[in-house]
C-alpha cells in the first residue's frame, strides 16, 4: 500500500484552507532552500503517572498547576521561542514563505494527545502570530500517523523481537543487568526512600506483547522516573525539588538517564518495533520530499511540513533510518523535549540536483532550564546526518536526495499503514470543526 489514501485526503480538504568531493567555489547562494519537514517531540511536559511515582518510591512527588502528562506553561514557552528562532533560520536561508500568514503554504498536523496538540499550538502561534493557523489532528486516540504502535492492529513478531533484544543485550538480560549495576543503584539513591522501589530488586524482563515489549524489573518504572528527573531540571524546578535535591547540575541529571537510555535500546529503537509503530509516518515524510517541485496543491509539498508527536516518533524513524547523534551533555540518541528531526531539501543550483540536510536538533538541558534567547552565540544543539555519498557544504552536510529516500523506505512495512480512507476523515472532522 503507498500514501495515496493520505494525499487524497490532505488535497480534498486541508488543499481548501563520509563526505564525497565538493568543489570549492560553491557558496551559499549556490544551494537553494526549497522545503522543510519537521518532526517534533512535545515540548516539556509534567510528569504522567504522579501516583505510580509515589507509590513505588515512597515519596510524593512535585505537582504542578497542570495535569499529568499536560505541557507546561515553561514547556509551551520553550517551544514558542524555539520555532520563531528556527523559522527565522529558514527565512534567512531562503525557505519561499511569503510574509504575512501563508496558510496555504504551511501543513502542521500534531498527534492527538493533548501535549503534542498544544506544542504545534504554541509553535504556529509564535511562527505566525495573529493568523489563527489551524493544527490538524486526529479525532481518535489511536492515530495511525502519530500513534502507529497502539493504532495498528497487527501484533509485533515475537521471534524477532526475541532475537534482537538478544542482539541488543548481547547476550543474556542477566548480563546486562550486571553491567548497568551502577545505574540501578544511582536511580535507588536518588529518589527511593529506604525500603521502597522494590522493582530495581526483580529480575529482569522484556519480551513483545501484543503491539509493545513489556519490561520487568528495574526497567519497568526506572525510564518513567529518570525522564521525569531530566523533565524537573529543564522545568526550571528549584534544586531541591528536582530528584529530592539529589542533583547538582545537568551533568547530574544525565548520569540518572542510563536505564531510560537503556529502555529505548531494548523498545523502540529494536527494528521490528521501529517499522511496526512508524511506517505510516515515514510514508508521509517520504512522499513530502520527493515532491518534484514544491507546490501549495499536494500540502505534503507545501514549502513548510510540521508533525508534532513523541519522542516514540523520532527514535522509530531515527532506527529505520539508520541515524544515530550524540548531543553533548545527554546520552546517545536521546530525545531532549522540542527535540526535532528536521529535513531541509535544497537545490543545488550548479548541478541541477536535489540534496537533503538531515539533522536532529534540541535544546541543552541548561538551555531548557534557563529558557535563554537562542542566538548564533547560542544555537540548538545540532547533529547532522552523513554517510558514503554526502558532502560538506556552506549550509551543512548534504545528502543525494535519492540516496536519503532509499535508506528512509528501506525498513518501511507499508502493509502497517492504515485504512485508505482514515486520513481524509479525520481531516473532513478538522475542517468541519474550524
Amino acid at each position: 500500500m503507498t500514501t495515496k489514501w493520505m494525499i487524497s485526503g490532505l488535497l480534498a480538504v486541508i488543499g481548501l484552507a563520509g563526505c564525497g568531493d565538493h568543489t570549492a567555489r560553491a557558496k551559499p547562494s549556490d544551494y537553494q532552500l526549497e522545503q522543510v519537514v519537521v518532526v517534533m517531540r512535545h515540548g516539556v511536559r509534567m510528569q504522567t503517572d504522579s501516583e505510580m511515582l509515589a507509590r513505588e518510591t515512597g515519596h510524593a512527588w512535585p505537582s504542578s498547576t497542570v495535569h499529568d502528562g499536560e505541557l507546561t506553561a515553561h514547556g509551551a514557552e520553550g517551544v514558542a521561542s524555539q520555532m520563531k528562532w528556527m523559522l527565522d533560520q529558514w527565512r534567512k536561508a531562503g525557505l519561499p514563505l511569503e510574509d504575512g500568514c501563508p496558510e496555504r503554504q504551511v501543513l502542521a498536523w500534531s498527534s492527538p494527545t493533548a501535549r503534542a496538540r498544544n506544542t504545534g499550538e504554541a509553535a504556529v502561534d509564535a511562527m505566525f502570530p495573529g493568523c489563527g493557523f489551524h493544527t490538524y489532528h486526529s479525532s481518535r486516540p489511536k492515530d495511525p500517523v502519530m500513534k502507529g504502535q497502539k493504532a495498528v492492529g497487527m501484533p509485533l513478531d515475537e521471534a524477532k523481537v526475541a532475537v534482537e533484544l538478544h542482539q541488543v543485550a548481547g547476550g543474556s538480560l542477566d548480563a546486562l543487568a550486571e553491567r548497568h549495576r551502577d545505574d540501578v543503584e544511582r536511580l535507588r539513591k536518588a529518589v527511593c526512600q529506604p525500603e521502597a522501589c522494590q522493582f530495581l530488586d526483580q529480575p529482569w524482563g522484556a519480551q513483545a506483547k501484543g503491539n509493545k515489549v513489556r519490561f520487568e524489573g528495574p526497567l519497568k518504572y526506572a525510564g518513567n522516573m529518570a525522564e521525569t528527573i531530566r523533565l524537573q531540571y529543564s522545568e526550571g524546578l528549584p534544586l531541591d525539588q528536582v530528584a529530592f535535591g539529589n542533583v547538582r547540575n545537568a551533568h547530574d541529571v544525565t548520569a540518572l538517564m542510563g536505564l531510560q537510555t537503556l529502555r529505548y535500546a531494548l523498545g523502540n529503537d529494536l527494528p521490528e518495533v521501529a517499522r511496526h509503530g512508524g511506517s505510516a509516518l515515514m510514508g508521509l515524510l517520504t512522499h513530502a520530499l520527493q515532491t518534484a517541485h514544491v507546490t501549495e496543491s499536494d500540502p505534503l509539498g507545501r514549502p513548510l511540513v510540521l508533525f508534532f508527536g513523541h519522542d516514540t516518533n523520532i527514535s522509530q524513524l531515527r532506527t529505520m533510518m539508520g541515524f544515530g547523534w550524540q548531543l553533548p551533555g545527554y546520552p546517545r540518541n536521546d530525545i531532549p523535549p522540542a527535540g526535532a528531526l528536521v529535513f531541509e531539501r535544497y537545490h543545488d543550483r550548479p548541478r541541477d540536483r536535489e540534496m537533503v540536510r538531515v539533522s536532529f536538533q534540541a535544546r541543552s538541558l541548561d538551555q531548557w532550564r534557563q529558557l535563554a534567547p537562542l542566538s548564533d552565540a547560542d544555537p540548538l544543539l545540532v547533529s547532522e546526518w552523513r554517510f558514503a555519498g554526502c558532502e560538506d557544504t556552506e549550509v551543512g552536510v548534504l545528502c543525494p536526495l535519492s540516496d536519503v529516500l532509499s535508506r528512509m523506505t528501506a525498513q518501511q512495512n507499508e502493509a502497517l499503514q492504515a485504512p485508505d480512507d482514515y486520513f481524509t476523515q479525520q481531516v473532513e472532522r478538522n475542517a468541519s470543526a474550524k
